[in-house]
């Protein structure tokens, strides 16, 4: 069976965390539909943006980016050219959003459950 160009190719995996409640870890290597003919996402803006999320997630760059600059980040929409489905991008946004809320709120706990000297 052939692919569909706008289908989301990209997943999210489930994990659970130490106290068994379920948490979505964001793909670090997604695949996005696209599009050629109807509106999108510039390709570029998006891989762009997309490294500097995943390196958030995974601790690592000097750029800080909290989940609310990623879920107001708007990328360039262009037409009549070789670009990302919208609604795929957005998706994974939202997702990495959450994932990086919940590695914060976790770090904040941690931090002030740790015992004082």
């Amino acid at each position: 069976m052939g692919r569909v160009d706008n289908w989301p190719r990209w997943s999210n995996n489930i994990a659970s965390d130490e106290w068994g409640e379920t948490e979505m870890a964001v793909t670090r290597e997604p695949e996005f539909g696209t599009v050629r003919m109807r509106e999108g996402y510039d390709l570029d803006d998006v891989d762009d943006y997309v490294d500097l999320v995943i390196d958030a997630l995974e601790g690592k760059g000097s750029k800080v980016v909290t989940p609310e600059q990623i879920e107001r980040y708007e990328f360039r929409v262009v037409r009549m050219k070789l670009s990302y489905v919208m609604e795929d991008v957005d998706r994974w946004l939202d997702a990495a959003a959450g994932e990086l809320r919940a590695k914060l709120r976790a770090q904040r706990d941690a931090h002030r459950e740790a015992p004082t000297r």
